[in-house]
């Protein structure tokens, strides 16, 4: 596996990630946000909103890194073997850390059920991406 193939497969699982992070948390039902406005910080109602879609991206990308990290060590082999990589992943963590928020932080149904949904969409695109560029087959 090249260095130019790795980039490539790290700048374009980032990429992906952060247009399903913006399709499936801002734009589905965002207007469900509007139903629980006193759980958004200010700087996120509109003011300041860049300093939070850096951090977000940073940890996106951390993410993106960590997957990468992991289907290498796992020796991840096939399209098939990713994606089950990815669902494992979406079951233990991001399905079970957003349900729970959705237990315990008033937010609409409907927004909890959109960022799970994108939750696997990310994994998903980005565990295929990362097989593509790195054919760790």
């Amino acid at each position: 596996m090249s260095i130019a193939h790795t980039i490539l497969a790290f700048v374009i699982s980032f990429v992906v990630s952060q247009i399903a992070d913006w399709i499936f948390a801002g734009v589905l039902f965002h207007h469900k946000y509007q139903e629980t406005p006193e759980i958004w910080r200010a700087s996120v109602k509109g003011r300041g909103e860049r300093r939070g879609i850096a951090i977000a991206a940073l940890f996106a990308a951390i993410s993106v890194a960590a997957l990468m990290w992991l289907m290498a060590h796992l020796e991840v082999a096939t399209y098939g073997g990713a994606l089950r990589l990815a669902v494992a992943i979406w079951l233990i963590a991001a399905l079970s850390v957003t349900a729970n928020n959705a237990v315990f932080i008033r937010i609409h149904p409907m927004n909890a059920v959109s960022h799970a949904a994108g939750w696997l969409v990310k994994l998903a695109a980005a565990s295929l991406i990362i097989e593509y560029f790195l054919g760790l087959g």
